[in-house]
């Protein structure tokens, strides 16, 4: 389906499965995925958070006429009253919508925010413009959070200080150069397992490993 091809389905919309009259275009109808900038105080970037997309908010513009095949002014009168949905609990009843475009950001429902009159373009026509919010519940759910960029990567560096070679079992003894981390696949030992699991533990072991580093660095002979 394409403007092309099928234009005649790009021009008008179905508001609770009633086809609008004259011919549609729209304002503001797209999706925002409702990603979020959180940054620290007093530092440099921050965490890209999906909060999860928020309901659109968007403007139907309905132009309609009269000529010797249709009278849209006609077909507004019977096709309007759908805007005022039913009151149910406090709360306007939700409309079933569609159009290509609205379908293509999966969006089917709306409650009508508020539509001016068929205000006369002084050539004949008139122009309609009526505010949606799309009905969208809230769903409970975690917040997203970047991970971090596909296309590998280091897990971490050490530094080799002097001529003794300080680094892990990756390093090759030499000195003067950056150990770049563990390689992918890596084997945890049961030790390094729990700790990976248990926030204290791998605190624990984290500062223990600190110490053995600094330990090994100042028994190094200087240079």
């Amino acid at each position: 389906m394409n403007p092309i091809d099928d234009g005649d389905l790009y021009d008008t919309f179905l508001l609770g499965g009633q086809r609008s009259p004259g011919v549609v275009t729209f304002e503001g109808l797209e999706r925002d995925e409702g990603w979020e900038t959180q940054k620290a105080k007093s530092a440099s970037g921050g965490e890209n958070v999906c909060n999860g997309p928020p309901p659109i908010k968007f403007r139907a513009r309905i132009f309609i006429w009269r000529d010797h095949a249709v009278d849209h002014f006609r077909a507004w009168d019977l096709w309007r009253p759908i805007l005022k949905a039913p009151v149910k609990e406090g709360q306007q009843q939700a409309l079933d919508f569609y159009h290509p475009c609205a379908a293509e950001i999966e969006l089917s429902a709306v409650v009508v925010g508020k539509h001016s009159p068929a205000l006369p373009d002084g050539l004949g026509g008139a122009n309609i413009t009526i505010e949606f919010l799309e009905h969208r519940p809230s769903q409970a759910k975690q917040l997203g959070k970047v991970q971090g960029s596909r296309g590998g990567g280091f897990t971490g560096f050490s530094a080799f200080f002097g001529g003794g070679g300080l680094g892990g079992a990756t390093s090759n003894g030499n000195g003067g150069g950056l150990d770049f981390g563990e390689p992918a696949g890596t084997k945890k030992t049961p030790t390094e397992r729990v700790a990976k699991a248990d926030p204290n533990a791998q605190k624990k072991a984290r500062n223990k490993a600190d110490e053995e580093e600094y330990a090994a660095i100042s028994a190094a002979p200087s240079r």
